[in-house]
């Protein structure tokens, strides 16, 4: 498991994180770096979200966010979806994204999320990587 920063935290209050299986792989990274064309603006009020959120904190963010369950949250900009969850010491761990297709959460995704979330806890104890921002 590794961890990279999905917005620039240098200075910032809160830190904000992706999960990745390794130092190349990101799931959200990815996911948000091919979206075609028409996602951009959806895109970046994301990326203006993790950034608000790294430095005002989670309680900015609550109208672009829900809870789900299991301590799951889901924000939205537009029909992209991403899931995270909060660790202490302020950090905000996001797990992937999607395109919203429907109109209630899929399954599926919350549990991957849920599972996501159980990996990164039992990873605590050992040291986890974090791979810096990238303009």
């Amino acid at each position: 498991m590794v961890l990279f920063e999905i917005v620039n935290c240098r200075g910032k209050v809160f830190r904000v994180y992706a999960i990745g299986s390794s130092v190349t792989r990101c799931d959200l990274r990815d996911f948000l770096n091919d979206l075609e064309s028409n996602y951009h603006a959806n895109r970046d009020g994301l990326f203006a979200l993790f950034d608000l959120t790294a430095e005002k904190g989670f309680d900015l963010i609550k109208h672009k966010s829900v809870p789900l369950r299991k301590g799951i949250f889901r924000a939205r900009e537009g029909d992209l979806r991403v899931f995270w969850f909060y660790d202490e010491d302020r950090i905000m761990v996001c797990t992937h994204g999607i395109i919203k297709k429907k109109q209630e959460t899929d399954k599926g995704e919350l549990d991957y999320a849920i599972e996501v979330k159980k990996r990164y806890f039992r990873s605590k104890g050992t040291e986890i990587p974090i791979v810096p921002y990238e303009d």
